[in-house]
């Protein structure tokens, strides 16, 4: 059994095969980073990692960020069961928790871990369709002047009325702060470098509204796919 591993400041690990894995990891040129935010989770992150593990397109890397240390079992359950055994995927995680939901450790992504052409942010609760990456790679060759591919997603809704049950329904992205969720849309690095997610708001959509307007500003397309490849849980 592997102990759960001490953290550097800079959010790396101390072992020497996990600094060479993040090292190797940052030398790969893959068309799309995937950075997951997370606290706790347990079989949703497993979701979601298995959920990319899936993709027909395997051009893509994940860097997942826990906020605060993680505890030995995750970290055991995660080694053991071959979760991180993927050269693609590296766990990282924070020496305190920011509690922010999460904006804190996606701006430590896109400041320290983000060197792919493209960036998707999303949560460790989320997951996607096998098609997701390859239908991204298809929008984006369609015209060099794309720099955001956005889709619909099913999202998970409690009913205040019923908690024991959840309300599922289709969220077509509307690039509006509270219309559109950090894990609907795919961002061009040079336009996410430009701004930091605020750690005081709850709503993530303002980072993707910015996105745009500079997107726009720059005369840079916007586009959006009709396949449901993204299912939201909250």
């Amino acid at each position: 059994m592997e102990d759960a591993p001490a953290f550097s400041k800079d959010l790396t690990f101390l072992t020497e095969d996990s600094v060479k894995k993040l090292d190797q990891w940052r030398n790969r040129k893959d068309l799309i980073t995937i950075g997951v935010v997370t606290y706790g989770q347990d079989y949703l992150l497993k979701t979601l990692i298995n959920s990319f593990k899936a993709q027909i397109s395997k051009n893509w890397k994940m860097v997942i960020l826990h906020d605060g240390p993680i505890s030995k079992d995750l970290y055991l359950s995660l080694v053991n069961d071959k979760y991180l055994a993927d050269e693609r995927i590296v766990l990282l995680t924070t020496e305190s928790r920011y509690n922010d939901y999460g904006h804190s450790l996606r701006n430590i992504i896109i400041e320290k871990y983000l060197n792919s052409e493209w960036l998707l942010l999303t949560n460790g609760d989320n997951y996607y369709t096998p098609n997701f990456t390859q239908n991204m790679k298809n929008e984006i060759s369609k015209d060099k002047d794309i720099a955001l591919v956005a889709c619909p997603c099913i999202l998970q809704k409690t009913d205040p009325m019923k908690p024991e049950l959840r309300l599922n329904y289709v969220n077509n992205p509307t690039i509006q702060i509270g219309h559109i969720d950090m894990g609907q849309f795919i961002v061009k690095t040079s336009f996410a470098k430009k701004f930091k997610l605020n750690p005081t708001a709850i709503a993530d959509g303002e980072f993707c509204v910015q996105c745009v307007a500079a997107i726009k500003k720059e005369g840079k397309k916007i586009y959006r796919t009709y396949s449901i490849d993204f299912i939201h849980n909250n």
